[in-house]
């Protein structure tokens, strides 16, 4: 690993892709509907679309969520990245101390702890860059699973 550290990898992988954007954007409009070497469709529904891009040995996930909608309701076994590539979103985190709730504008980045209950909802049509520390293993956090499967403009 060229890298000293984690946190160094992290910066780096966050600074390609902020130069990189417009790049990932049109390769991903490019194949909108075919799937592709290097690119697959995961899911579509009202919320929106879940891309996966194969770079190198790291699988990333390209999510468009239309405005109102949620996502996650999850927790995961390793740390979660993300990054707004385009909108903002509003990101609720759950810690036995109490919930954390912050707003991600476009270029903003948040890294999720391992095993914190997280959930996305989008304040106005987004597009959002993910990858996880490790393998991508999830288990559900019920109070914000629901939020997520009653759909545009539910709330706690």
């Amino acid at each position: 690993m060229p890298y000293k550290d984690k946190k160094q990898r992290l910066l780096y992988e966050r600074e390609y892709y902020r130069k990189n954007r417009e790049k990932l954007l049109n390769r991903m409009r490019e194949h909108y509907n075919k799937d592709k070497e290097g690119y697959r469709r995961i899911h579509t529904d009202d919320r929106g679309e879940i891309w996966g891009i194969t770079v190198g040995e790291r699988e990333y996930i390209l999510i468009l969520t239309k405005k109102g909608y949620s996502r996650g309701g999850d927790y995961h076994k390793t740390k979660q990245f993300f990054v707004v590539l385009e909108g903002q979103m509003l990101v609720k985190e759950y810690y036995l101390a109490g919930e954390r709730t912050q707003v991600l504008m476009e270029g903003g980045s948040i890294i999720i702890p391992e095993r914190i209950p997280h959930m996305f909802t989008a304040e106005t049509d987004c597009l959002v860059l993910e990858w996880l520390e490790g393998e991508f293993e999830k288990e559900y956090f019920e109070p914000y699973r629901k939020i997520v499967r009653r759909g545009k403009d539910a709330k706690l």
